[in-house]
Order: structure tokens, then C-alpha cells, then sequence
């Protein structure tokens, strides 16, 4: 099987190269990764404002590899589209430092990569791992085993399989769980804010990762994963919520 690897945490990454060399023990793998830390970075993509920076990188256990100067999507978009020789079978997106769950997903870079492959008709995977991220080579496994079960699923290519994987080691998880994304988590942190001689202001954010959540999932990824579980969640492209959108067509569709 031929499997891109892409990310958001940068060419450089623990996650990226830890998943690279266990992949590459049973497929063939490439590259295509930011050329430094582009977290955060959501479905961002550039290629169409400018041009991209390409450089060929020496990756252990890859077929080639490159650094490129865009998001995450950017990099998804331009290995699928010419950088890189040949079809793909899968793309994986990771081994990302630190989870991906509940409204996280909308910000996240390497969520964005994967869903970048979904677009463009791939099978894609996000895989992440729950601070402080050390075991990054259980997380590598865990997609081994899981990329063969998804791959099964005729109906793989129309949405992106999110997987959140427990910082521990694999024979201390609880399980394995499909998981509903788990309700809002609460952003809204007062920012600092510091006066600068000239006039501006200095906006800081206060890093606090143990956010509360409005409106928890009976069965919510946040929730399990603290809990031990490694967590699957499927994310679909259409966003469009059907209650709603009935309420807007009773505006004028009469």
C-alpha cells in the first residue's frame, strides 16, 4: 500500500517521523509536511494566493519527502495534485502532539490536512495524541490496525476518520470506542492584555488546556479519552445542520 504522511506540527516532528518508520515496516510511504510548526492552522490553504516553497528532504523510511512552505491542506493539496510521483491508498495525518476533539477539530491543522484528502476523493486519517505525548509509537500501531479496518468500509472516502489516541501505553488503554464529538469546549478566556510605549497593545492568551464543555456527548471523545480510551470519530464534509436549515427554509420557501 502507498500512504502519504502529512501533518502540522512541521517536517521535524516526533509524530511524523515515529509514524513514517513504523509505517514504512509493512508500506510504502512519502512525505508532504509543513517546513516548520503550523498548528492551529484549520483549513487554511495559500497555494492559490501565492506560490509554495518545495524542498526535498532525506526522511528515514520514506519513498521522498518535502518540507513545504504552506498550511497543512496546502501541503495535503500539493502532494495529491504533481509533487509527488504516483497515486496514493490512504493519507494519515500525524502522529499530532496533543489531542483533537470536541471543537478542536475546527481549528486544527492537522484535522484540516486530512480532510484536505478527503475533498480530493483519498481515504484520510487524523491521529492524535493526548498530552504530554510520549508514547508515540502505541499511536503508531493503533493506525496500523486501523487503517486496515477503515480502508474496508466502502463508503471510507466520504469522511475523514478522526482518532484520538491515550497517552499511555497500549496495554494500559481501556478500549477502543467509537466516540461523538463532545459538545463546545468554552474558549472564551480573558485575554492580557499589556500597553506598549508606542501606543499598541500586547494580547496574550492564557495556555489552559482543561476547558470546560458546554453540552457533553453521552459518549463524548474528550470525556473517554481522558478516561483512557482510544476514541474514533467520524467527521463528515457536510456541515449543514438539518433542524436548522428547516427553520431557515420556513423563512421564505413557502
Amino acid at each position: 500500500m502507498r500512504i502519504l504522511a502529512v501533518n502540522d506540527d512541521g517536517i521535524e516532528s516526533e509524530g511524523i517521523r515515529t509514524l513514517v518508520r513504523v509505517l514504512s515496516q509493512q508500506h510504502e510511504v512519502a512525505v508532504a509536511a509543513p517546513d516548520r510548526q503550523r498548528s492551529a492552522a484549520s483549513h487554511s490553504a495559500t497555494y492559490f494566493l501565492h506560490d509554495l516553497h518545495a524542498e526535498k528532504r532525506v526522511f528515514p523510511g520514506t519513498s521522498e519527502a518535502w518540507a513545504i512552505s504552506g498550511t497543512p491542506a496546502d501541503c495535503t493539496y500539493a502532494a495529491l495534485n504533481g509533487l509527488c510521483s504516483g497515486k496514493f491508498d490512504l493519507v494519515i495525518s500525524g502522529i499530532n502532539q496533543g489531542p483533537n476533539f470536541g471543537t478542536d477539530v475546527f481549528y486544527s491543522g492537522t484535522v484540516a490536512a486530512a480532510q484536505e484528502a478527503t475533498i480530493l476523493g483519498k481515504p484520510a486519517m487524523a491521529i492524535s495524541l493526548n498530552d504530554p505525548a510520549v508514547h508515540y509509537e502505541d499511536a503508531a500501531y493503533a493506525a496500523i490496525e486501523l487503517l486496515e479496518r477503515y480502508l474496508k468500509d466502502p463508503d471510507c472516502c466520504s469522511y475523514t476518520l478522526n482518532v484520538n489516541v491515550p497517552d499511555l501505553p497500549r496495554s494500559q488503554w481501556k478500549g477502543i470506542l467509537a466516540a461523538s464529538l463532545d459538545g463546545v469546549r468554552e474558549y472564551g478566556r480573558p485575554l492580557l492584555i499589556t500597553d506598549n510605549p508606542d501606543g499598541s497593545k500586547n494580547l496574550h492568551c492564557p495556555d489552559d488546556k482543561e476547558l470546560a464543555i458546554r453540552n457533553p456527548a453521552f459518549c463524548g471523545d474528550v470525556t473517554k479519552l481522558k478516561e483512557g480510551y482510544l476514541t474514533l470519530t467520524a467527521l463528515s464534509l457536510d456541515l449543514e445542520d438539518s433542524g436548522h436549515q428547516k427553520t431557515l427554509e420556513s423563512w421564505y420557501n413557502r
